[in-house]
């Protein structure tokens, strides 16, 4: 994998001893609001990638897990869009 995305973080707090192996650029998008990943785990991830030189962090406040689903009551049209911006230009500029 040349370059990956990750939505919504779930059992990232807990792999945080792998972060070591992450040898291409990789963003996560991280809805503060996630009812699946509670803000002390939404910290630890801060606290372990945040300084990590290929790894881009994004946080959208007050949204849920979903918030980028193309289906579902949880979209909020706002955040998915800017998610998906941010990823197509991190594509664009790692992938070419």
């Amino acid at each position: 994998i040349d370059a990956s995305v990750g939505y919504y973080g779930v059992t990232i707090d807990q792999m945080l001893n792998e972060k070591h192996a992450i040898a291409n650029p990789l963003m996560l998008h991280i809805p503060t609001g996630d009812h699946l990943v509670p803000a002390e785990a939404q910290q630890t991830i801060h606290d372990g990638l945040d300084d990590h030189p290929r790894v881009t962090l994004h946080d959208y406040d007050g949204l849920d897990h979903g918030f980028a689903a193309t289906t579902g009551n949880r979209r909020d049209e706002a955040g998915a869009q800017l998610a998906d911006g941010r990823t197509e230009a991190f594509f664009k500029e790692h992938l070419g």
